[in-house]
């Protein structure tokens, strides 16, 4: 029972998609000296993108930012949003009950297992996640998934689950969802309160990068229309950009720009050029505060979505390379964080 985006923003997968469920509610609480800004932002809003695809990289570079900061992930963005296997870390730093009883190792090794091959996909997050919920998390969280049934953008989100029993979902669900990565993992049926389902896949199929939906939640929910957004990626490998260089100027042309390329998407594999992942850089750069992208070159190979002990360490290796890398960049970025 997550809310699919309003009809007037979606991202259609083709022509004519319907949604099963009511639009999310329009109300925004707002402060008195500004008509933009929702109350509890303090200057701008600060989001986390977190990509799908090789979880352990986002997870390493997110503690990082965490210790270099001092600060938890929920102090420092107003919202995260997430797709596919990105959920993992999503909820290791913004849920706080999952936190406290678990540490770094835990969470490290919780990870490593769940990847291991499906059997055991199934058994850790029903062993590890099935008494947690979406409601509890610190901060706004939104993961998204592909409804196959009415072939739309599915989003679970915290701040609907909090407020209405119906949209609350355990963890485990949500993981299971997010992660039906089609071939690899069946697809999640969720059964909602109002007797109607849904058949949930890996968001992945829209696309490995959320940033647009990241920006599109900002300025339909949240009123902001210029956020920080901070997008992590899980290792980068060769893929068309082409679409990438056409010329965006403004967040309505980015609008129709994914629209357009939504079409391109025509199986539920997971293709080397999607509509979201196109726009990923057109996103970043039509924003002025957008300027955080942290991502590292990974083979195909670590891209595995199962893990092997090499491909745990491939990965874990890419993350330390990336926080080398970009140190100066990260620094300023926390800075930024704390500051602002």
């Amino acid at each position: 029972m997550g809310y699919p985006m309003s009809t007037q923003l979606s991202i259609p997968v083709q022509q004519g998609a319907q949604t099963l469920l009511p639009s999310r509610p329009k109300k925004v609480l707002r402060c008195k000296n500004d008509s933009r800004k929702p109350l509890y932002f303090h200057n701008t809003m600060k989001i986390l993108s977190i990509d799908g695809g090789a979880p352990l990289i986002p997870y390493i570079f997110l503690n990082e930012l965490e210790k270099r900061t001092g600060k938890s992930i929920p102090e420092l963005f107003q919202l995260v949003v997430t797709v596919s296997t990105g959920a993992f870390p999503a909820f290791f730093f913004t849920h706080p009950s999952l936190r406290s009883s678990l540490s770094e190792v835990q969470q490290l090794q919780i990870l490593r297992a769940s990847f291991a091959n499906r059997n055991a996909f199934k058994n850790e997050v029903e062993k590890n996640f099935s008494t947690y919920r979406l409601r509890d998390v610190g901060t706004d969280l939104v993961v998204a998934c592909y409804d196959a049934m009415s072939r739309d953008e599915f989003l679970f989100q915290s701040r609907i689950a909090k407020k209405r029993s119906g949209f609350d979902y355990t963890v485990n669900q949500v993981l299971k969802a997010s992660c039906a990565k089609p071939s690899v993992l069946d697809p999640f049926k969720l059964k909602r309160t109002d007797g109607t389902e849904s058949l949930l896949l890996d968001g992945g199929v829209l696309g490995s990068n959320p940033a647009n939906i990241a920006s599109r939640e900002a300025r339909s929910v949240y009123a902001e229309d210029n956020p920080v957004i901070v997008s992590v990626g899980t290792g980068s490998v060769a893929r068309d950009t082409s679409m990438v260089n056409l010329e965006i100027k403004d967040p309505q042309s980015l609008m129709l720009f994914t629209q357009a390329a939504s079409g391109t998407v025509g199986s539920f594999g997971p293709p080397e050029f999607t509509a979201l992942g196109a726009t990923t850089d057109v996103t970043l750069s039509i924003f002025p505060n957008s300027k955080f992208r942290f991502d590292t070159e990974l083979t195909s190979h670590g891209k595995s979505f199962w893990y092997t002990d090499d491909i745990f360490e491939m990965q874990k290796k890419a993350a330390r390379a990336l926080i080398e890398q970009q140190s100066v960049r990260l620094d300023e970025l926390c800075k930024s964080l704390v500051s602002g």
